[in-house]
Order: structure tokens, then C-alpha cells, then sequence
């Protein structure tokens, strides 16, 4: 919740488009782990945010199914 809401110093928000680029970027590289997936995701915020203030909360996390079976 909040993530593609985010904005930067400029006001431009982030948007779905950049916050599905960085989970396929993680999903199309050679660690396509949760905690790459995390990870690239935090930093795609961070480096987006660059410092702005938070008008609302950021909640996001992710998890693995796998169909034993």
C-alpha cells in the first residue's frame, strides 16, 4: 500500500510501470530470489524517494509459493 503512490522531491509519483520494472528486473536476473526481489525493491523506493517526506505509509512485502505436489 503506498508504494506507487510515492513521490518524489519534484512531486512525480512512481508510479506501477517503475515498480513493476524493478520486480522483473530482479525476476530477469541471476538472483531472482525474495530477498534480491526485496532488496531491489527498497532500493528502487529509496533512490525514487530521494529523501522526500512520506504523505502516507509504504507497506509492501512479498512471498513464495511453491505447490508441494
Amino acid at each position: 500500500d503506498g508504494v506507487t503512490e510515492l513521490r518524489n522531491p519534484a512531486g512525480e509519483l512512481w508510479g506501477e510501470r517503475k515498480f513493476i520494472r524493478t520486480l522483473l528486473k530482479t525476476l530477469n536476473s541471476d538472483d531472482s530470489s525474495l530477498d534480491a526481489a526485496m532488496k531491489n525493491l527498497h532500493l528502487g523506493i529509496l533512490e525514487h524517494r530521494q529523501d522526500a517526506l512520506l504523505n502516507d505509509d509504504v507497506t509492501y512485502f512479498m512471498l513464495h509459493y511453491s505447490r508441494v505436489g
